[in-house]
């Protein structure tokens, strides 16, 4: 899960998604990768790999949630980069975000953090990604929706909107590091010790790897006839 030194078809093949399988030296590491490569570019490969760059115009009995919907129902990867997406843009914005918090791809599954009394989600505690010491832990194992979310570009754009783009690359913690943080987080804000967040303790190494960073490439770019190509092959299944 974490972002290893070998060549992928995508910038954001190495990078973790929601779910109980997350690991915050992951996320850290890819995010490292992003910083490296100023606001302007990281912003445009974020951009590029959103589902809303694949989507076509829409057509009069169309909606671009029902586009959403059917495009990512055809295709598992589209939905693991979008989770991707909107934890990176958390973590390469660190946005200041008063209205929404949370991705509108559906009902947060809370693990270990008391459920938020407001239906905006507008409390700290409902954020998708919690810092304790520079450590990003997750706070939802996934989402549930009866209908269609919107894009990453969406929370992508707001993210940006709201935060400055983090100059300086994250240091990667040991496990024992993020014991502790995990510790006083929990104790600051009265929350339960989970095997949720422990498990995302026990992914981290014990020691700081040495690790090559991988390096991003325009060859690792989506193409427009690329893009329309893999969304053509979606919809026509």
């Amino acid at each position: 899960m974490g972002c290893r030194a070998h060549k992928t078809e995508s910038p954001l093949a190495d990078c973790p998604t929601v779910g109980r399988e997350y690991s915050p030296v992951a996320l850290l590491e890819c995010a490292n990768r992003f910083i490296s490569l100023g606001p302007d570019k990281a912003y445009q490969i974020l951009r590029t790999e959103s589902i809303a760059n694949l989507l076509p115009p829409p057509s009069i009995m169309d909606t671009e949630q029902g586009r959403t919907c059917k495009f990512l129902m055809n295709n598992r990867k589209q939905r693991e980069d979008e989770d991707r997406i909107v934890l990176l843009a958390a973590v390469l914005y660190r946005p200041d975000l008063k209205g929404s918090v949370m991705p509108t791809f559906g009902m947060p599954e809370f693990e270990g953090v008391p459920r938020p009394s407001s239906t905006t989600l507008s409390v700290p505690d409902a954020s998708i990604l919690v810092f304790q010491d520079e450590i990003p832990f997750l706070t939802v194992s996934g989402f549930s929706m009866a209908g269609c979310p919107e894009s990453s570009l969406h929370f992508l754009n707001v993210c940006r909107n709201t935060g400055d783009f983090r100059k300086s690359t994250y240091n990667i913690p040991t496990r024992r590091e993020a014991a502790e943080a995990l510790n006083k987080l929990c104790e600051r804000r009265s929350w339960q010790r989970t095997n949720f967040f422990k498990d995302q303790v026990v992914r981290i190494p014990e020691t700081r790897p040495e690790r090559e960073p991988v390096i991003v490439t325009s060859k690792m770019l989506p193409t427009y006839s690329t893009a329309r190509s893999v969304f053509s092959n979606a919809f026509s299944k």
